[in-house]
């Protein structure tokens, strides 16, 4: 079969149609299809953009919200005390055994030791927004179980000693029972202490009184002179 010149030109000719066509259909598409991305990723930079420039507006109002913030945290701050160790427990409850008004005394003290307390995210909201705020501010709870002996007018001046006292405190619970041997109230009490961490505050331990430990010469025993 002998193909002519002018078929072996159609033929080429069609071929390069087909090409042309095919090349279109794909990189056009692809094309196309990039364009598209592009658009979304411009129309959620736009919308970026927008909520920058809203905030950016509200730069004044976000600052004076801030600067109130830090002054009211300040302000809560100043009622924990900071930093904690078990001597400070133990003080506590020695003190407050001292105290003779609260009429009390300690048969024993249970203490777990600190933990953690969760505290809820903290945001500062503005008219288009909102700043979340983390100022690193850890608390701590000190939960301490003790026995007592106390009369009933000890016990109403122990619990004004307790939110007399400075820090932040607070009775979990109380159990008490009039003792017929000896005319008291006996029983026992969850006094929970809190204190934070990573302020600009320095923490200030309990004061221990000295105490005499011993002495040097166990068996009184002493240096005489030798002629």
């Amino acid at each position: 079969m002998t193909i002519s010149k002018r078929d072996i030109q159609l033929l080429i000719g069609f071929a390069g149609i087909l090409l042309v066509i095919l090349t279109y259909f794909f990189f056009y598409t692809k094309l196309q299809e990039k364009t598209e991305l592009l658009k979304a990723d411009n129309q959620i930079l736009a919308e970026e953009v927008g909520k920058l420039e809203s905030l950016n507006l509200q730069k004044d109002i976000f600052l004076k919200k801030m600067e109130e913030y830090n002054v009211e945290t300040k302000r809560i701050q100043a009622g924990y005390d900071v930093g904690y160790l078990t001597e400070d427990d133990i003080m506590y409850i020695v003190n407050m055994e001292n105290t003779s008004t609260n009429q009390l005394t300690v048969p024993y003290l249970n203490m777990s030791g600190p933990s953690a307390v969760a505290l809820p995210a903290t945001t500062i909201v503005g008219e288009m927004g909102m700043l979340p705020v983390d100022n690193g501010v850890l608390l701590y709870q000190a939960p301490m179980n003790f026995g007592m002996e106390i009369t009933y007018d000890g016990f109403k001046n122990m619990m004004n000693y307790i939110y007399a006292t400075g820090g932040t405190k607070n009775v979990e619970s109380v159990s008490l029972m009039f003792n017929t041997s000896t005319g008291q109230l006996s029983g026992t009490m969850v006094l929970n202490r809190y204190f934070i961490s990573n302020t600009d505050r320095i923490y200030q331990p309990y004061e221990i009184p000295n105490m005499r430990i011993g002495t040097d010469n166990l068996f009184k025993t002493t240096d005489a002179a030798i002629n």
